[in-house]
């Protein structure tokens, strides 16, 4: 199953940047929401974060497809701490 639109099309394992958040991660599942009776699909995203302590820690972050674009494996575009989540 393929989610997208004209310009993105990301699958399980593609790694997605979050346009809001700046967040980074790895599609790992696929859902929806349903919000004034309209069908909305989502992208479940397992983004790593590193809290004020210096720890690795997982975290899943789920919302619209068109919320995420489609960046290259490898491309780093920096590490979100707890504190930049608590502000998205």
């Amino acid at each position: 199953m393929l989610v997208g639109t004209m310009n993105i099309m990301l699958k399980i394992g593609d790694y997605a940047h979050h346009r809001s958040s700046g967040n980074v991660g790895k599609v790992v599942a696929y859902g929806h929401q349903i919000v004034d009776g309209v069908y909305l699909p989502t992208l479940n995203v397992e983004v790593q974060v590193v809290n004020e302590s210096g720890k690795k820690k997982r975290i899943f972050i789920e919302d619209v497809f068109q919320e995420w674009m489609q960046v290259e494996q490898g491309v780093h575009l920096g590490k979100p701490t707890e504190t930049d989540l608590a502000i998205a």
